[in-house]
């Protein structure tokens, strides 16, 4: 197991995003959480985690970006740019909420995206 990412979430548990996925941790009794969905998922590597003012958390993975809604119990997978299809390549290395609540994402690709609403992208750039 390789592990990307560490993060403690508003419920104090502990996310660990690796290559084989996402575990979640008790942060108290140090027991796996079970989020009755999550261990059924094939998600890719998780890199970078990041849990938004809403309670959702992105996932940034080796195939793009992922957001686990707990009130629904879904995981949805974020599409790129409107023309791009789904299955693009996005390495995404690191994700981040600036003050105004944009969501930022940093790729392999030496790109980075501004997201505008949870399921788009409003514009990608090269560095």
């Amino acid at each position: 197991m390789r592990i990307y990412s560490l993060f403690n979430d508003s419920q104090n548990r502990i996310w660990i995003g690796y290559n084989g996925g996402v575990k979640i941790i008790d942060n108290k009794t140090f027991d796996p959480v079970n989020l009755a969905i999550l261990p059924s998922l094939r998600i890719p590597a998780v890199k970078t985690i990041l849990q938004l003012k809403d309670g959702q958390v992105l996932l940034g993975t080796n195939s793009g970006i992922y957001s686990w809604n707990e009130r629904n119990l879904s995981m949805t997978k974020l599409n790129s740019e409107e023309n791009e299809p789904d299955n693009s390549p996005q390495d995404v290395n690191c994700l981040y909420a600036d003050k105004s609540g944009n969501i930022w994402s940093g790729t392999d690709g030496q790109e980075f995206s501004l997201l505008i609403t949870i399921t788009v992208f409003l514009k990608r750039f090269q560095v």
